[in-house]
C-alpha cells in the first residue's frame, strides 16, 4: 500500500495521543480541552522557548514562519496572504494558487453565502499548501479614493462589509485554516501609514471603523486578528490597550491572537501589555528585548504566558497540532469554474446609456484598450499577488 504525505500526518497524529505520550506530554491528548491542552504546553516551556514562539524567524524557505519545538510537539507555523486567493507566503519559491477576482468584485455580489464559498476556496488551498492562516480577509472601509488598498477591501458600507466578512471567515476556518481579519484598525489611505496619527471621536469609530471588525470577531469568529500601522488617537494600534484589550477583548470577546502588521510593532513593553500576541516579522521588541524586558521586571513572565495561549489555543481548536496541513494537490479545474463565477456574479452594470448592451450582433469588431488589454492581469500586487495557475487573456 502506498503511503502518502497526509497518511504519514495522520499517523503521527496519533502517534502524539498514544497513553504513553499523554503521560509525559498531556497536551498531546486530543481529548482535552483547547484550553487546557494551551496551558499545559505553556507551562512545559522554558523562558526562552516560549519568546522564540512570539515573533517570526524567516529561514531560507519561509519568511512568515514561526520553527516547531520537537521536543514538545509544537508544529511549526506557516502564515500566508489571501484576500484574493492565496497570496505571497514568502516561500521560497513561492506556490501558484488559484486567482480570484478582487473582494470589492465579492462585495458587488451582495451575497454572503457567495462570500462564503469564496473564504472556503482561499481556506482550502491555504491548507493544501501547508500553511496554518490566511491574512484575510481585508475589510478596511473604503474612505479615500486613492487608496492602493482600497480594491482588496469590501467597500465604504460597515453592514455590507461585516456581513460578507462574516461569511468569508467563516468559509476559510471551515477546514481548520486559521482566518486573520485585517487590519485593525483604520488602516484606509498609504499616505504616512507607517507614522500616521489618525484623530478619530468616538462616534465615528463605532459607526465606520468598528463595527465591521466587531461582526468579524462575534459572528465570523475569526481566529486572528491583524493590528495595523496607524496610531489611532496617539496610540499605534499594536500597543493600543483600549483596542486590543478593552474593545477586542472586553467588549467582543475575542479568544484568538493579534498579529502586527509587517514592521507594525514599536514597542516590547507596550505591545505585550496591551495584548499583541505575535511579532511579525524578525522579533525586532519580542526577541532578545522581551527577553531582557522579563529579567528587568519590565514585564512578567505570567504575561509572556498569557501572549502565547491564545495562538495555540487557536490551533489546538482548529486541529493543526493533531493534524498539522500537509502540502496536496489543488484541484485546479474545479476552482478555476468557481473563480470564473465569482467573477460574473461581481460584474455590475451601472449604466446601460443608449442600449449599448447586449452588443448588435452585427459588430465586426472591438478595441481592447490598455496595458493588461492582450494579458491578463491577477491580483493587485503586494499582498493580493497570487501565482495564478491559469488566467483567461481578455484577447483570446
Amino acid at each position: 500500500m502506498r503511503t502518502g504525505p497526509f497518511v504519514l500526518a495522520v499517523v503521527l497524529a496519533l502517534s502524539l495521543t498514544t497513553p504513553a505520550a499523554a503521560q509525559a506530554q498531556p497536551w498531546r491528548d486530543a481529548r482535552q480541552s483547547p484550553d487546557r491542552r494551551a496551558a499545559e504546553l505553556v507551562a512545559a516551556m522554558t523562558l526562552d522557548e516560549k519568546i522564540s514562539q512570539l515573533h517570526l524567524q524567516p529561514d531560507a524557505e519561509h519568511q512568515r514562519f514561526v520553527p516547531p519545538i520537537p521536543r514538545l510537539g509544537v508544529p511549526g507555523f506557516r502564515i500566508a496572504n489571501g484576500p484574493a486567493g492565496m497570496g505571497p507566503a514568502d516561500d521560497k519559491p513561492q506556490k501558484p494558487a488559484t486567482a480570484l477576482p478582487a473582494t470589492m468584485a465579492l462585495a458587488s455580489t451582495f451575497d454572503p453565502g457567495l462570500a462564503r464559498r469564496y473564504g472556503r476556496l482561499i481556506g482550502s488551498e491555504t491548507r493544501a499548501l501547508a500553511h496554518h492562516v490566511s491574512e484575510a480577509p481585508d475589510i478596511n472601509i473604503a474612505r479615500v479614493p486613492r487608496n492602493g488598498r482600497t480594491f482588496e477591501g469590501m467597500g465604504e458600507d460597515p453592514f455590507l462589509v461585516g456581513a460578507l466578512a462574516a461569511a468569508d471567515i467563516r468559509g476559510i476556518q471551515e477546514n481548520g485554516t486559521i482566518a486573520e481579519v485585517k487590519h485593525y484598525a483604520a488602516n484606509n489611505q498609504e499616505t504616512q501609514r507607517f507614522s500616521i496619527d489618525e484623530h478619530i471621536d468616538e462616534r465615528t469609530l463605532n459607526e465606520i471603523y468598528l463595527p465591521h471588525f466587531e461582526q468579524a470577531v462575534t459572528e465570523g469568529r475569526a481566529g486572528s486578528v491583524m493590528c495595523a500601522f496607524p496610531k489611532i488617537n496617539g496610540v499605534f494600534m499594536c500597543e493600543n490597550p483600549e483596542l486590543l484589550q478593552g474593545r477586542l477583548r472586553d467588549d467582543w470577546g475575542f479568544t484568538g491572537f493579534v498579529q502586527s502588521d509587517w514592521g507594525a510593532a514599536h514597542s516590547t513593553v507596550g505591545s505585550a501589555n496591551a495584548g499583541m500576541n505575535l511579532e511579525m516579522i524578525d522579533g525586532t521588541w519580542y526577541g532578545d528585548k522581551l527577553k531582557q524586558a522579563v529579567l528587568a521586571g519590565q514585564v512578567t513572565e505570567r504575561r509572556v504566558d498569557e501572549l502565547l495561549l491564545p495562538r495555540f489555543r487557536t490551533m489546538f481548536a482548529f486541529g493543526q497540532f493533531d493534524h498539522p496541513p500537509v502540502l496536496s494537490p489543488l484541484p485546479t479545474a474545479r476552482h478555476d469554474a468557481a473563480a470564473k463565477e465569482f467573477a460574473e456574479r461581481g460584474m455590475v452594470l451601472l449604466r446601460n446609456e443608449h442600449a449599448q448592451l447586449p452588443l448588435d450582433a452585427g459588430v465586426r469588431s472591438i478595441a481592447l484598450i490598455g496595458p493588461f488589454a492582450t494579458k491578463a492581469k491577477t491580483g493587485g500586487g503586494g499582498s493580493s499577488a497570487v501565482i495564478p495557475t491559469s488566467t483567461v487573456d481578455p484577447l483570446p
